[in-house]
C-alpha cells in the first residue's frame, strides 16, 4: 500500500481497471503468505475495518484531549504499523481538523501492510 498511496486513500483519480489489478496483486501476495486465504473483497474489508478502527481511536483521543474534568487518562496508543497507516492516509490531520466524524464515515474500499493483514483472523 505504501507503494500505491492513492489506492490506500481511495483516490478517485486512479483508473478502475488499475485499482482492480492492484487489488488482485495484493490479494495474491497476501494469500501466498499462507492462511488465512481471502478473496479480494475480503481483503478490502480487512483494510476498511482497520482504517475505521484507527479513525475511531484517533477520534477518541481528540475527544479525550478536549474533555474537561478529572479522571484517568484513557488515550489510545498506536503501534508502529498503525502510525504508518495513519501517516500514509493523513488520518490524524483529518480527525483533528474535523474533516469527518467516525459516525458519518463511509468506507472506501482499499488495503496496506501485508504483515498486519496476515495476523488478522
Amino acid at each position: 500500500m505504501e507503494e500505491n498511496p492513492e489506492l490506500a486513500r481511495g483516490s478517485k483519480f486512479v483508473a478502475r481497471d488499475l485499482v482492480t489489478s492492484l487489488w488482485w496483486k495484493i490479494t495474491d501476495s497476501l494469500n501466498s503468505l499462507g492462511p488465512p486465504n481471502r478473496s479480494v473483497a475480503a481483503w478490502q474489508k480487512v483494510w476498511n475495518d482497520k482504517k475505521l478502527q484507527l479513525r475511531r481511536k484517533l477520534q477518541h483521543n481528540k475527544t479525550e484531549l478536549t474533555a474537561t474534568g478529572g479522571g484517568p487518562n484513557s488515550l489510545h496508543s498506536f503501534n508502529d504499523l498503525e502510525e504508518t497507516i495513519i501517516r500514509l492516509l493523513s488520518l490524524e490531520r483529518a480527525v483533528i481538523m474535523g474533516l469527518f466524524s467516525v459516525r458519518s464515515w463511509h468506507p472506501v474500499k482499499h488495503p496496506v501492510h501485508l504483515e498486519w493483514m496476515k495476523t488478522k483472523t
